[in-house]
């Protein structure tokens, strides 16, 4: 978790997102279905001129999945992993919006 206090954001799908810088950056992403028994889709609703780095980890810290890219939408599929709750990092220039996903 992000040091110091966080700051909860409830997003349109009803999932809650921490975001370690505020700003209006985490509006502008989504991570659905939450929960999900397969596919996450992590969607950028605004194009941001900086490439998009997604990571999804583990409560361990295992690093699942890593990505830097330009597309407005990107899949996850966690159809192999085990049922549990996943994080998921959204990074944009200097801010990172962190989702959290059960897996059921």
């Amino acid at each position: 978790m992000a040091s110091g206090n966080p700051i909860n954001f409830p997003t349109p799908d009803g999932s809650t997102s921490i975001d370690e810088n505020v700003s209006n950056n985490y509006a502008a992403v989504t991570v659905t279905p939450n929960p999900t028994s397969d596919v996450i889709e992590v969607i950028c609703s605004q194009d941001f001129k900086e490439p998009v780095e997604i990571t999804v980890s583990d409560l361990n810290g295992k690093i699942i999945y890593n990505c830097v890219t330009h597309q407005k939408s990107t899949e996850f599929d966690l159809t192999s992993n085990v049922s549990g709750l996943y994080i998921v990092k959204v990074k944009v220039g200097g801010t990172a919006s962190v989702f959290k996903v059960i897996k059921n």
